[in-house]
């Protein structure tokens, strides 16, 4: 069974050279294939490939719902086996999996998905969480009839799936954000209908720890440390203090 970290970038977007020079310092070039989005004017990067049909949603390019899977099957990244680890490039890698992360995002099946958390909270996050802050238009507040009130909302910027799921999951993404696009003006509600889409599909989540994925967009996770522009999590070992560090630091430091 092959995994395979993907994610997308314009050239425009300032955030991906740092990213990728941390891809390539923690992972092999065989495990990892990125989307250049758009057209460029320079080379894209030599561990990429050419995506020019990316959708605009919300004004900006966006994939993650899954627009990204057919050219990767029509460059030979993936097959219907394959995990995908699709992930936000807003972020740096800061060390390479180890045994047990490799084995949990590996061992992600069919009708599953591992997401890291949207906050930290005593509850899953839902969609009423998570709709005020991707601006929603008039049309959300008169048209919205709490179809989606029990859809559990997580941070897909780090997201592993099945490519034969995440092409069910595309599916219901896309219909939902044609019916109902018009509700959001962020780009960010990308997240909202894709979590709707695994949701409505059935699909069980599985909680990725916070060393191996942590944000920082909605606040600090706790026990978070950032010790020489590196995130760590603290925990108590016995009265001692252990860091273990995060592996994708997302919004956190370094960028």
């Amino acid at each position: 069974m092959k995994t395979l970290l993907s994610f997308s970038f314009d050239e425009s977007y300032r955030y991906w050279p740092k990213f990728i020079e941390s891809v390539r310092r923690n992972f092999g070039i065989d495990s990892y294939c990125g989307l250049a989005l758009g057209l460029w004017r320079n080379p894209i990067p030599p561990d990429c490939v050419p995506m020019q049909e990316a959708a605009d949603l919300f004004g900006r390019p966006v994939v993650q719902h899954g627009a990204f899977l057919k050219t990767l099957r029509n460059h030979g990244q993936i097959n219907d086996s394959t995990t995908i680890l699709f992930v936000d490039v807003d972020a740096k890698f800061q060390r390479p999996f180890d045994a047990e992360e490799l084995r949990l995002i590996e061992g992600v099946g069919v009708n599953h998905y591992l997401v890291g958390p949207n906050r930290i909270h005593d509850r899953p996050e839902l969609w009423g969480d998570e709709a005020p802050r991707v601006l929603p238009t008039e049309a959300y507040h008169h048209e919205y009839r709490g179809q989606f009130d029990r859809v559990p909302v997580f941070n897909t910027g780090f997201l592993a799936m099945n490519a034969m799921t995440y092409e069910q999951v595309y599916g219901r993404a896309l219909n939902f954000i044609h019916n109902y696009g018009h509700w959001f003006q962020h780009h960010a509600a990308t997240q909202l209908f894709l979590c709707a889409a695994m949701w409505e599909l059935g699909l069980r989540s599985l909680a990725a720890p916070l060393t191996l994925s942590a944000h920082g967009h909605c606040g600090t996770p706790p026990g978070l440390k950032i010790v020489d522009d590196e995130a760590y999590i603290a925990s108590d070992q016995n009265g001692n203090v252990r860091l273990d560090k995060v592996a994708y630091a997302h919004m956190l430091c370094g960028l």
